[in-house]
């Protein structure tokens, strides 16, 4: 049972961080867009 609660938190851990590194990369298209830059 706590390997399977640790298994989950890591993957849940593992989520969050892909979703925030692609809102990340989203922030900066977009500041990047108002400076008339484009990636």
């Amino acid at each position: 049972m706590p390997a399977n609660g640790n298994i989950h938190l890591a993957t849940f851990r593992a989520t969050s961080l892909q979703r925030s590194l692609q809102f990340l990369v989203l922030d900066n298209i977009y500041a990047s867009q108002n400076n008339g830059n484009l990636m």
